[in-house]
């Protein structure tokens, strides 16, 4: 029996990015990125980093790129699809790329955090309803606090 099945955990290095394939498809939204996995081999005491290459496709990319960016920590659950292509030589060579089939966004980076939550937060109220406003802000910063005391900024 042959299994073909990859599950990594990391951070996105920088920003994913986007692609359009030539498709009758409906969705044909091609993302790639890379993802950093931190590794310790037994024979050494320090964190060493590898990189992964990694496909999303369809409506799950589009979703991906909605979600994510640099920095942020994602789960992922796919499968190897070796690549072949060209060296500047001209030698023909394979490498190997993460299909994606899911993904889950564990963490995202803490500047991040603080924009979406001010977002949240933002008084959807006019100037002259101080009261509200106050509430509101009462709302932000306790939020802000759960979100420190939780170690997510």
């Amino acid at each position: 029996m042959a299994t073909n099945k990859v599950i990594l955990t990391g951070k996105i290095n920088e920003m994913p990015s986007r692609e359009q394939l030539a498709s009758a498809a409906a969705n044909n939204t091609c993302v790639r990125f890379n993802l950093a996995v931190a590794a310790q081999w037994q024979t050494s005491e320090q964190l060493q980093t590898e990189w992964f290459a990694c496909v999303i496709n369809g409506k799950q990319a589009e979703t991906f790129l909605r979600y994510t960016q640099k920095g942020a920590s994602v789960k992922i659950n796919g499968h190897l699809h070796m690549c072949p292509f060209e060296t500047k030589e001209g030698q023909s060579v394979y490498g190997a790329e993460v299909v994606v089939d899911s993904f889950q966004l564990l963490e995202l980076p803490p500047e991040s955090l603080q924009e979406t939550v001010e977002s949240i937060a933002q008084p959807a109220v006019s100037p002259n309803r101080r009261q509200e406003a106050s509430d509101t802000d009462t709302l932000k910063n306790q939020v802000l606090e759960f979100l420190k005391d939780e170690h997510f900024i």
